[in-house]
């Protein structure tokens, strides 16, 4: 690939291995992950919009009692954490 198309700060974060090029059309597929997993990577503001998703999406689906449960617990443990 010809890196004099790109501008001079991509082209340094290139050379630096800061930055990568794909071929036109390369989709990262992100695997699913566990209701666990995504908790356990939120912060508490992550977390309100992701518990309230239904303020924002109404057709989504209720979230199920054990759901809401871990949803509870993971906020009352980043509180506690501040």
């Amino acid at each position: 690939m010809d890196k004099k198309k790109f501008p001079q700060w991509i082209a340094d974060r290139i050379e630096n291995g800061t930055a990568q090029v794909f071929p036109h059309g390369t989709v990262k597929v992100i695997p699913l992950r566990t209701m666990a997993e995504k908790l356990a990577s939120m912060t508490l503001d992550e977390l309100e919009g992701f518990a309230n998703r239904r303020r924002y999406a109404p057709d989504l689906p209720r979230w199920t009692d054990s759901e809401r449960a871990a949803i509870l617990a993971r906020k009352y443990e980043l509180e506690r954490g501040k």
